[in-house]
């Protein structure tokens, strides 16, 4: 039995455990084991049929060795095949704060961070469908600063390809009156 390697993947992502059988058996149940309590069984009757199995929305504490065993009809089992799987962290983007209503003149600043590790990664602001990219180093704040009404979205992405969740503020800024005086 072969089983491929799984490079690293995102927390939340859907696993494929996949094995191809290399035996001739007419028919083999088989069962696949894991972290987090993971236990999968089948049974196959064409001995080209792949021995799968799927985790979905995987935990980021998931990370470790699946087993593959493969048991004959006739009782015999297989060695164990093992297969690595690496499950990194979502960064985890925090509300923005600073949103709301200003008068002219006024200047808003937004504020967001990441709150889940203290990795460094990637981020994405959105300004009036402006995008800005930058590097955030460990939880350190990121700053937007406004002078006029906008929505601001913002998003995370780790340096292994994982991607936060979009948050979202808007700013309004409001027009001052000046009051005419006669005489």
């Amino acid at each position: 039995t072969s089983v491929p390697a799984i490079a690293t993947i995102c927390e939340g992502s859907n696993v494929a455990l996949t094995a191809n059988g290399t035996g001739s058996a007419p028919s083999v149940n088989y069962s696949w084991s894991g972290p987090c309590g993971f236990n999968s069984t089948g049974t196959i009757t064409n001995p080209a049929s792949p021995l799968s199995s799927a985790i979905n929305n995987i935990g980021a504490n998931c990370s470790g060795q699946y087993t593959l065993t493969v048991t004959s009809a006739g009782g015999c089992n297989s060695a164990p095949t093992n297969v690595n799987v690496t499950v990194a962290p979502k960064p985890v983007i925090s509300d923005i704060s600073g949103g709301g209503t200003f008068c002219k003149g006024q200047t808003a600043t937004l504020t967001f961070k990441n709150t889940a590790t203290h990795d460094s990664v990637r981020y994405t602001y959105i300004v009036n469908g402006v995008s800005t990219k930058g590097t955030a180093y460990a939880s350190g704040d990121i700053k937007i600063t406004l002078t006029e009404s906008a929505t601001v979205s913002a998003s995370f992405e780790s340096f292994n390809g994982c991607l936060s969740s979009s948050k979202s503020a808007q700013v309004v800024f409001l027009p001052v009156v000046k009051p005419a005086v006669t005489q």
